[in-house]
């Protein structure tokens, strides 16, 4: 329990000492606070733990940071980074609501960008996989969020038992993951493309204009 983890603030995994401090006990569990300063950043993190009297299961919420700090590109647009931050500021609060937030971003973002045409998202996922303009890796993470990418936005039923399935803190991260992967296609490296053959035009054009005010010998 509260071993390495990867900063909230910085991102950085680390592994440093974490000091607890007990709070109360009821007749249901014992709860302490955990706290720690990251040792790449230095910024503090706190956690509230509660151990059942019974089972002995342990629960962690943090409480500081509140919610998942990351931070998005200048070049993604305002429509996608608002439901994206979103997304993260509730994760430890409601997975199911921040699923169905990113499920919504990455909705708009397979019809918008990735030019889906297909109304269900678990087919617009298969479109954009299927039109070959992602890297592997991204279309490999994207063939796995089509088992979970409706999770959170409605009741999903199970095919076999008939129960509600819910979106899991993995299944909600992993869709925020795979979000900035998305970002990073769309967005962010068609930019930093242009800005590099902006770069390139601008120095053929001033190599031209300083051999064009000198003799070239012609040999």
């Amino acid at each position: 329990m509260l071993k390495a983890m990867r900063c909230p603030h910085c991102f950085v995994t680390f592994d440093d000492q974490w000091r607890h401090q007990a709070v109360c006990t009821d007749s249901e569990a014992t709860f302490k606070i955990a706290y720690v300063k990251c040792s790449a950043c230095g910024r503090a993190i706190i956690v509230l733990t509660g151990q059942d009297s019974t089972t002995d299961e342990v629960g962690e919420w943090m409480m500081w940071p509140r919610g998942s700090i990351r931070p998005v590109a200048p070049e993604v647009p305002k429509r996608y980074a608002e439901d994206f931050r979103q997304a993260c500021m509730i994760l430890q609060d409601s997975t199911n609501a921040s699923a169905a937030l990113s499920r919504r971003c990455l909705q708009s973002l397979l019809v918008n960008e990735g030019s889906a045409k297909k109304r269900n998202l678990v087919d617009q996922i298969d479109e954009v996989i299927q039109s070959k303009q992602l890297r592997t890796q991204l279309a490999e993470n994207l063939h796995y969020i089509r088992k979970v990418g409706n999770l959170g936005a409605h009741e999903t039923k199970n095919t076999h038992t008939g129960e509600v399935v819910d979106a899991t803190a993995e299944e909600a991260e992993w869709l925020i993951e795979v979000l900035e992967g998305l970002f990073e296609h769309f967005f962010v490296e068609p930019e930093r493309e242009k800005q590099r053959r902006a770069k390139f035009d601008e120095r053929v054009k001033s190599t031209g204009k300083q051999l064009a005010g000198k003799d070239v010998p012609v040999e």
